[in-house]
């Protein structure tokens, strides 16, 4: 089987090696993966991909993504993906080989959510990064619904300021089954790791191929969420017990 994949998508004037790191295809065959492969966009021919399979009937997997390292796809109802998580595609059908060569041609859609926090007030001069950590996310898809398997909380890399005028940051999660919402807290620091800002958004939707915007101070009023917590060590012994002779 080779698979090839459309070049541009849409008015996007990208071609899939500007669009995407990494692209990896398998095939199942009764539930188990009988063969894959994976490319980066070094590759020669990124986005053309092909297999030898005996005659029979398989389920085809594409995912197309930037994540760090090339998704396990070891088992279709839980392709593991490195953390960040990305922006995702996929394409996911059931073919059939016969003794004639087959190419197919597939067009991959996304299957991630986003989530936009737009900060409303002013970015303070010595603010460096901003860490985002979300429960009922994940970074597991099961490729068969394009759902989110397992919901974690997950704590995102954080992001540097390098932009005071930049308002907007993003991250990606699979949408699990349910409808199931997010609790995101976004925090901000400086180059010392000291907390400048935090807050705490519940119950927050999320759809696959959908943005969810959240416009919202992070630097004024109360901070929630994170707080900065000072160790000490008391090292000292309570009485000393004395044995009776």
């Amino acid at each position: 089987v080779k698979a090839g994949f459309p070049q541009t998508k849409g008015g996007e004037s990208q071609t899939l090696a500007e669009r995407f790191v990494r692209i990896g295809m398998a095939v199942y065959q009764d539930g188990k993966r009988v063969d894959y492969v994976n490319q980066d966009n070094e590759d020669n021919n990124f986005g053309t991909m092909s297999l030898d399979l005996p005659p029979g009937s398989y389920k085809l997997l594409v995912v197309a993504h930037s994540c760090s390292k090339s998704a396990s796809t070891t088992n279709s109802n839980k392709v593991y993906f490195t953390s960040p998580l990305s922006d995702v595609f996929a394409y996911e059908t059931d073919i059939s080989i016969t003794t004639e060569a087959k190419t197919i041609d597939a067009t991959l859609t996304r299957a991630t959510a986003r989530v936009d926090l737009v900060i409303s007030d002013e970015i303070p001069v010595n603010a460096a990064s901003i860490m985002f950590n979300f429960k009922g996310g994940a970074t597991t898809l099961n490729a068969e619904t394009i759902e989110g398997v397992s919901s974690y909380t997950h704590k995102v890399v954080e992001m540097e300021i390098t932009d005071r005028e930049q308002k907007t940051y993003s991250f990606y999660t699979f949408a699990c089954p349910d409808g199931q919402k997010l609790k995101v807290e976004a925090s901000a620091y400086d180059a010392n790791g000291q907390l400048l800002g935090a807050k705490v958004f519940n119950d927050v939707t999320v759809e696959r191929n959908r943005v969810t915007s959240i416009t919202s101070p992070l630097f004024s009023g109360p901070i929630e969420g994170p707080s900065d917590i000072s160790i000490t060590v008391d090292d000292s012994w309570g009485e000393t017990i004395t044995y009776p002779i």
